[in-house]
């Protein structure tokens, strides 16, 4: 069991142990080359054979206009898997100072199988409820 100061008050929780959470780490570092890889595919995937970006005067009207809704789409995708391998690596590094797996708000463990289910996961169900709610109320003010 490990005790944790905090200006308030004293938590205790019990952390994940060393093998489970080079567990984590590996999951974690499966998934981030996975998404590195992703990144890389859709950034080629606006570049033409030669390496150049698809921005020549030979596109007719309309097939430019199709195009820049596909690139667009293609940004916005690139920017979800740059946000997430950004949220993976914050993870690794919260598996290599051993505060995986623990809620940020309530400083209990999470549930093995959220983390499963979801690696960047930084709350348990409860809080994240809580948080959710009360991002909903802020929002109607």
């Amino acid at each position: 069991m490990t005790k944790v100061k905090t200006s308030v008050k004293e938590i205790s929780f019990v952390r994940f142990s060393d093998s489970e959470l080079k567990n984590f780490e590996k999951l974690i570092l499966v998934k981030l080359e996975a998404v590195k890889k992703e990144i890389s595919l859709l950034k080629g995937a606006c570049r033409n054979p030669n390496g150049t970006d698809d921005t020549g005067k030979a596109f007719i009207q309309d097939q430019a206009g199709q195009d820049e809704a596909a690139k667009i789409q293609n940004d916005l995708e690139i920017g979800h898997f740059e946000r997430h391998e950004v949220d993976l690596k914050h993870a690794l590094n919260r598996v290599h100072s051993k505060q995986y797996g623990i809620c940020r708000i309530t400083g209990q463990r999470i549930p093995k199988q959220r983390l499963l289910s979801n690696l960047t996961a930084t709350t348990c169900v409860e809080a994240k409820k809580e948080e959710d709610k009360n991002k909903k109320v802020h929002k109607r003010r």
